[in-house]
């Protein structure tokens, strides 16, 4: 800046220089940079669903197993409505657990498809297990 006697501004040299584009740029590394982290938790994410599901279904095979087998002596040893009502639930159950650890495997692999389901009969199963 040069300035008169009395300090006023008189004119002024100088150079400025654009740097839109350098912001830009920086703005847009920070994104991608954003985005890898975000992908990364995601695939951790899938990762523990993964074997969430593989631990949860092991288990489950076991309960429904042994629960089939107490339905089919049912008829023969048990005369008991409520042991009747009570296999059915665990059954529901152990069903309603089955679709769970699917769909943590379907989160888990992302090439698999997803699929419909009857919103009717999940209304009914949830009612009875209630």
């Amino acid at each position: 800046m040069i300035r008169d006697e009395k300090g006023r501004a008189l004119t002024m040299n100088g150079a400025n220089c654009d740097i839109t584009d350098r912001k830009l740029q920086e703005l847009e590394v920070v994104r991608q940079r954003q985005i890898s982290v975000h992908k990364s938790k995601l695939a951790g994410i899938g990762e523990i669903a993964a074997g969430v599901g593989h631990e949860v279904n092991n288990p489950l095979g076991i309960i429904i197993g042994n629960v089939e087998k107490l339905t089919r002596f049912n008829g023969e040893r048990f005369a008991d409505e409520d042991m009747t009502l009570g296999l059915e639930r665990i059954m529901l159950s152990s069903e309603r657990i089955a679709n769970i650890v699917t769909g943590l495997r379907m989160y888990a692999r992302s090439d698999e498809k997803m699929e419909a389901f009857c919103l009717a009969e999940t209304a009914r199963e949830s009612t009875l297990l209630l």
